[in-house]
């Protein structure tokens, strides 16, 4: 019996050393451009290509302001947006260079809007309907119950859910070699009693919550359900990202009006643009 115990341990740790030897393998030949998976060249070929430079998160908050965009056009800085953010295109011609949906209902809604933007790269979940286009990089994500954390400096295998696309987008601005980080329109303020979740966690809307264009969600569309306890984890894992990035030496600023993120030091947006 002892024998037997010894030798399912001794399979575990044989287990884990192959998987944790597979992903290095994964990295090394990424790096390279020679992987056996495309999607993991796709990847690498952003490692540090903006290495020491500075970078905008654009969310889907009320304060977003168009003509801040058109800012960040004019003056050519690097943006990353976010789920539904094309509704703002009308307003301004500005575009994201990296677009991020990890949000599987939001995606599913606005999947034929994602396929036909093709000038930027998209990082998407892999579901049924999206195309993987030559600017299509999937995202194998590890996720928790509001529990766990974690932060991963390489996206391969894996990136760490966190619960808010915006842990995503941080951990592929690290990747790529932003230094500094600043979020706009991420004003982190949801209504929290006005939704029904479903059996399989979704809330069922009733009403929408703030963006920055009404009716961003249409009355009936499924979203994960926000939950205070959900909030509560996002800022906890948010400040624990921003402990690793200050080790990192990657600074990370909220240049937001107004909103409930208190978690990073804020810095006008005014102040920017006018410094520059």
């Amino acid at each position: 019996m002892i024998l037997i115990r010894i030798f399912r341990f001794l399979i575990r740790i044989l287990k884990r050393v192959l998987q944790q030897f597979s992903y290095k393998l994964r990295r090394f030949l990424a790096n390279y451009g020679i992987s056996f998976i495309a999607n993991d060249n796709r990847y690498y070929r952003l490692k540090n290509r903006y290495k020491g430079s500075e970078c905008f998160i654009v969310g889907n908050g009320p304060s977003l302001r168009s003509e801040d965009l058109n800012w960040l056009r004019e003056k050519k800085i690097p943006s990353f947006g976010v789920n539904k953010i094309h509704l703002i295109y009308p307003q301004t011609n500005w575009r994201p260079n990296f677009y991020v949906c990890e949000d599987i209902p939001v995606l599913e809604t606005i999947k034929e809007e994602v396929n036909a933007q093709s000038e930027f790269i998209k990082f998407l979940m892999k579901i049924p309907g999206i195309n993987f286009d030559k600017n299509t990089i999937y995202i194998n994500r590890v996720s928790s119950e509001f529990t766990d954390m974690d932060f991963f400096t390489e996206p391969v295998p894996f990136l760490f859910c966190g619960q808010t696309v915006i842990y995503i987008c941080l951990q592929l601005a690290l990747f790529m070699g932003f230094k500094k980080i600043y979020l706009l329109g991420i004003d982190f303020s949801w209504n929290f009693d006005d939704a029904d979740p479903d059996q399989e966690g979704f809330s069922i809307l009733k009403s929408d919550s703030p963006h920055f264009v009404k009716n961003y969600f249409q009355k009936g569309e499924k979203q994960y359900l926000v939950t205070r306890e959900h909030f509560e984890y996002m800022v906890r894992i948010l400040y624990f990202a921003k402990e690793i990035l200050n080790d990192l030496g990657v600074e990370v600023f909220n240049a937001t009006r107004g909103g409930k993120l208190e978690v990073f030091p804020r810095v006008s947006i005014e102040t920017l643009k006018a410094d520059c």
